[in-house]
This record gives C-alpha cells, structure tokens and sequence, in this order.
C-alpha cells in the first residue's frame, strides 16, 4: 500500500487533518482526508497524474 503523508504547521493543513476520518488498513488505523480536500492538494501539487484524478473525483461527485 503506499500512502501520502502530511507533515505542516500551515492552518489549511491541519484543519484537512482535523476533517480527515479513520480507516483500517492492513498496517492499522490511518487518517483519511475528505474528498473535497483531496483534491484541494491534488491541485496545490497539479502533477499529470493529479490533473487526470481531480477530473474522475469530480465525475464521482455528479
């Protein structure tokens, strides 16, 4: 499994965190950010790949 981790003292960060739920994985318990947030830091990094996943989040949505 491979993850992302924040690590920030920046206030947008840790209210992502604060709005985040838990979720089990196969390594134990992990925070998981809402989907709107995620694609908040998909656009802030707006790699290709990131470009291409904010467009199949945003389809899940309508």
């Amino acid at each position: 499994m491979i993850i992302d981790l924040l690590v920030s003292g920046d206030q947008q960060i840790i209210g992502m965190v604060d709005r985040a739920y838990e979720a089990q994985s196969e390594a134990g318990s992990i925070r998981v950010v809402q989907k709107e947030d995620l694609i908040l830091l998909k656009r802030a990094r707006s790699s290709k790949q990131d470009i291409v996943d904010i467009e199949k989040l945003q389809d899940e949505s309508n």
